[in-house]
């Protein structure tokens, strides 16, 4: 097992801002008290309306990125990506604007585990923000047959012991090597919002590698822990994508047979879901961007 990173490995950490300034800065703040080492940050600004007017200094350089229309998460995302890899960085670090990092040594336990080859990329343990005790996600598993998604122990307590070593995606914290990133093909812009990470996940286990889920670096999300279940609440913009995306993993990663079971998944099993979710809290415009994004999607895996 030969190790690929050393002493001098060179991150790029990758954010890209959307929606509340505050809350990129939060993040940049809670980033400047951690162990960043010989690291870039990479600091796209993905939002023409709510653009980043001051930026304060911290203690690592920025290299700020102001594209000229919103790419979506996954085109901002691969975007700086390249510009990290191509400008010397062995290592990317994937993080969301609305996330705080309360972890000194957080890269050192993000980056420690890819120096094994076997290791195609890290996931941290994503807990609420506003109860931190609480995971928000350990990861997820992928349903191939149905091409539906789970994310482990949401809600659940921190303290429980049989967290997944191994799932099959995750998105928030996502660390890699450059050459995997290259490798693979990086994060697909079509993917506007939801299934990105599913699908770059998805790219590194067909590789024959694994990812792994590094339970003690622990990132907080700024989502509302849920009363019960799990609430999800959409714009009719996300509820789009939301209906969308998953069709578009479908038409890109399955063929044959599985095609037809995704679909029948998808129509069968997550609309229902979603669309009792939506009917609970009388957000029928979203309710109805869902339907639009799914109509969508099937018709870019069928035509």
């Amino acid at each position: 097992m030969k190790n690929h990173l050393s002493k001098k490995n060179k991150i790029g950490i990758i954010v890209v801002h959307y929606g509340n300034p505050q809350d990129t800065i939060e993040l940049l703040g809670s980033l400047s008290k951690i162990n960043i080492f010989n690291g870039i940050l990479y600091l796209v600004d993905n939002d023409p309306k709510n653009r980043l007017r001051k930026i304060p200094q911290y203690n690592f350089k920025i290299n700020y990125i102001k594209s000229k229309k919103n790419l979506g998460w996954a085109g901002g995302a691969d975007f700086a990506a390249r510009k990290a890899y191509s400008q010397g960085c062995d290592t990317l670090c994937f993080l969301t604007c609305d996330t705080v990092i309360n972890d000194k040594f957080f890269l050192d336990k993000m980056t420690k585990p890819l120096g094994d080859t076997k290791i195609g990329a890290t996931i941290p343990l994503v807990v609420f923000h506003n109860n931190p005790n609480r995971i928000w996600s350990a990861g997820g598993k992928l349903y191939k047959l149905i091409a539906y998604t789970k994310h482990y122990d949401y809600n659940r307590f921190v303290t429980i012991k049989n967290l997944n070593k191994y799932p099959d995606f995750g998105g928030i914290g996502l660390t890699m090597r450059s050459d995997v990133y290259k490798k693979i093909g990086g994060w697909d812009p079509n993917y506007f919002l939801y299934y990105e990470d599913v699908d770059i996940c998805f790219k590194i286990l067909k590789r024959k590698l694994k990812i792994k889920l590094v339970s003690q670096a622990i990132v907080e999300h700024k989502a509302t822990t849920p009363s019960r279940g799990i609430e999800m609440k959409l714009s009719p913009f996300s509820s789009f994508h939301y209906g969308r995306s998953a069709f578009i993993f479908i038409k890109k990663n399955l063929t044959g047979f599985g095609v037809l079971t995704a679909i029948f998944g998808q129509i069968f099993i997550r609309a229902p879901l979603f669309m009792i979710a939506m009917m609970r809290q009388n957000n029928f415009k979203a309710l109805k961007s869902y339907v639009h994004g799914s109509l969508s999607g099937v018709k870019e895996v069928l035509f």
